[in-house]
């Protein structure tokens, strides 16, 4: 044994095998598996999972492993939806929704029905819709790219009760007040459409995502009256947070809501696709309509189309690539050899490429250990350690007897 190589110590095996999941000290399990594990073998040995009376076990584990059932054999959509099976249930998908459970003829009736984008900083959607107390349900599709993101915000007039729905670490979380309830549904998809409907009950609320999945949040709700909705950095809230995303077919007891305000975002083009801005050089100095080309010496305009034809609607103005500050405010990055040609655009600070930091005036490699759940590090060198282990490149370990 090495001791100057103390990750040796990382496949010494003292404390048993994890299956499916691996509890911190915190008592959390980190990294938590959904699905089924057999054949497990130790040194050629055939691992027995007959009795699970004999294993320490958490949370829902049962014998066997079911296979996923084909709920599309049935007939559960109708002629003219699009049916894909799901875990413990199916979507009936029509070109302009996720789950649908009648015709699919009768959609985007309603010019509020159309999808919007959200993607800029200021970015805002508001509903207010008049007289609408519990017990009410409301329904919206979205969709994101985001990881972890806040989705869409109920406020009600009594100001100690509101409902707030994210994406944390790819999973869907839905606050009621200040406590949060996390729904057990698959990880979402990047960019795929997803289905919410939130019933809001006297005595709880419940969030159900895609018509199969949903948890129910015990709470008080009675004699509540809703009194603002919103998505992105709203001002004059209670819970802004900036969301970067698609929304379509906000309604309330599945009548579509029309927007109260709005701010920086995209109105679809062509109904059920979300719009999209195009990049233009512009000369400061030019009169001539703006047309699409390479040029470095110009100042480049984000120009968004919306309305029927496309007509031009605004031009956001930034600083070009090498430059930073806010247009036409721009001052050039001024970095050494070896950081990036792109500074913070908020201050001028250089930055050092991907799995580096900076020291000294200068970007040196992170050297994340084995004991890192990524080769990138923090601006001070600091690497995200895995379990238990521990240091600057998480090649360290805290406890001696535990498995990382």
């Amino acid at each position: 044994l090495d001791l100057s190589v103390p990750c040796f110590r990382f496949l010494d095996v003292y404390s048993g095998i994890f299956l499916g999941g691996r509890p911190a000290l915190s008592g959390k399990v980190e990294q938590g598996f959904s699905g089924c594990i057999a054949n497990l073998t130790l040194n050629d040995e055939l691992v027995e999972f007959s009795s699970l009376a004999e294993m320490d076990v958490r949370g829902s584990v049962r014998e066997g492993c079911a296979h996923r059932r084909d709920f599309c054999s049935s007939g559960a959509c109708s002629p003219n939806a699009k049916c894909i099976s799901r875990w413990n249930g199916v979507n009936c998908r029509c070109p302009h929704s996720t789950h649908h459970n009648g015709s699919c003829t009768a959609e985007l009736s309603s010019v509020h029905r159309r999808p919007l984008t959200l993607t800029d900083d200021e970015s805002f959607v508001i509903y207010r819709p008049p007289n609408v107390s519990v017990p009410f349900t409301l329904s919206f599709e979205f969709r994101t790219s985001r990881h972890d993101v806040q989705i869409i915000v109920a406020e009600f007039k009594q100001r100690n009760t509101f409902f707030k729905l994210e994406v944390d670490d790819g999973l869907m979380k839905a606050w009621l007040g200040l406590s949060s309830s996390m729904i057990e549904a698959p990880e979402l998809h990047s960019g795929t459409w997803t289905r919410v409907d939130v019933e809001f009950r006297e005595e709880e609320v419940q969030t159900t995502v895609d018509g199969i999945y949903s948890v129910t949040s015990k709470h008080s709700m009675f004699d509540k009256t809703l009194d603002v909705l919103y998505a992105g950095l709203a001002p004059s809230t209670g819970h802004p947070s900036r969301f970067d995303g698609c929304l379509r077919d906000v309604a309330i007891n599945a009548v579509t809501l029309p927007i109260d305000e709005k701010g920086k975002d995209l109105s679809a083009t062509r109904a059920g696709q979300c719009a999209r801005c195009k990049a233009f050089a512009l000369r400061t100095d030019s009169a001539s309509p703006p047309t699409p080309r390479e040029d470095t010496t110009a100042i480049v305009k984000a120009v968004c189309l919306v309305g029927t034809n496309c007509e031009r609607s605004a031009a956001i103005q930034i600083c070009p690539h090498g430059f930073w500050g806010r247009f036409p405010h721009c001052e050039k990055c001024v970095c050494a050899e070896g950081f990036q040609t792109q500074c913070d655009k908020n201050n001028g600070e250089c930055l050092c490429p991907k799995f580096q930091f900076p020291l000294h005036g200068r970007c040196v490699s992170c050297e994340c250990g084995y004991g890192a759940t990524s080769l990138q590090c923090s601006v001070d060198g600091q690497c995200q350690c895995s379990g238990q282990a521990s240091g600057r490149r998480c090649d360290r370990c805290v406890l001696d007897h535990h498995v990382s």
